[in-house]
């Protein structure tokens, strides 16, 4: 069997699971892109039994490629599609985590580069902490107004919704004033139907598009890595935003349920304070402990001399009242 045959095998059994409702939607579409990649890099008419283990290793160089073969031949190999996994013996990559975030400066500079339509994506990113994907999803029809008049966007199907407590519980998706002023102007221009966030062409935006934008824009800006080698992403947005609002004082609890996280120690991995925000932090938190430090021992004092004068002055007890 060619590896075009047995990913197109995989997919199209995803692809019932999705309809099941046992996976989500989004599911298929990361399978997807993943394995067509490695299609193209292993070659599509390449028979599974002739690939070699070396050729699966210089593509599987991130957790997220390993992680999708090895559940591409397992899947075949527990059905008996073929005998052994040319994936078995692959080295684990070790799954690394986002840490980059952006600087003022570069947000503006970033958001002035930007076309307008995808100006429009990244704001969306920004003001709401959502996921990417889920911002890419984004329905009008999706947008409600609570009791107290704020508008956010309440979503029924989410990332690690099957692994909450609460299964009836729904992703909120918050609407700051910029974005609320946003979405006013995009519903003014073509109506509040549909997906939210479009191309300049009335597509909706793929992974692809939104990589090939970021990647003009790093150009453009002459964003490079960082010194962990991390690039600006999509997720970068993400990142920037949560750790502004923990910087804030956002507690982590509400932050977490804010970025549809089931709990707060995936929300910590989103928090990367700049030494500059850390170090204002503790000078305020100092000099506040400081100030209060004085207050008591004023109090003391003031205390410590009230009870002074009063033994210095002999007060006398005064008769207890017969009745």
């Amino acid at each position: 069997m060619q590896l075009k045959q047995l990913v197109s095998d995989f997919l199209a059994w995803l692809k019932v699971r999705v309809k099941q409702g046992t996976n989500a939607p989004r599911t298929l579409d990361y399978y997807s892109d993943h394995l067509r990649m490695a299609q193209r890099f292993v070659g599509g008419k390449t028979e599974v039994a002739d690939i070699q283990p070396f050729t699966l290793a210089m593509w599987a160089t991130t957790w997220h490629r390993w992680q999708v073969l090895q559940r591409l031949f397992n899947w075949a190999q527990d059905l008996e599609i073929i005998s052994t996994s040319p994936a078995a013996r692959l080295e684990k990559p070790q799954r690394g985590e986002r840490k980059r975030i952006l600087t003022r400066p570069e947000e503006v500079h970033f958001l002035r580069a930007a076309k307008a339509d995808f100006r429009e994506f990244v704001i969306g990113m920004r003001e709401s902490m959502a996921r990417p994907q889920e911002v890419r999803e984004l329905r009008w029809e999706w947008l409600k107004q609570s009791a107290n008049g704020h508008w956010f966007f309440a979503l029924d199907e989410f990332k690690a919704r099957r692994r909450r407590k609460d299964k009836e519980a729904i992703r909120i998706i918050p609407v700051t004033a910029r974005l609320s002023r946003l979405l006013s102007r995009i519903a003014a221009r073509r109506g509040r139907t549909g997906v939210v966030f479009l191309t300049r062409k009335g597509a909706s935006w793929s992974k692809e598009t939104i990589r090939g934008r970021i990647r003009t824009i790093r150009r453009r800006l002459k964003l490079e890595k960082d010194r962990r080698g991390e690039n600006v992403v999509a997720y970068t947005w993400r990142h920037t935003s949560a750790t502004a609002m923990c910087t804030r004082g956002f507690r982590d609890k509400m932050l977490a349920e804010l970025m549809g996280h089931t709990n707060t120690k995936t929300t910590a991995r989103y928090q990367h304070p700049p030494p500059d925000e850390l170090l204002n932090t503790f000078n305020e938190i100092h000099s506040n402990a400081t100030k209060a430090a004085k207050v008591s021992e004023d109090l003391v004092d003031q205390l410590e001399a009230i009870v002074k004068r009063l033994k210095e002055g002999g007060h006398k007890r005064q008769p207890e009242h017969t009745w």
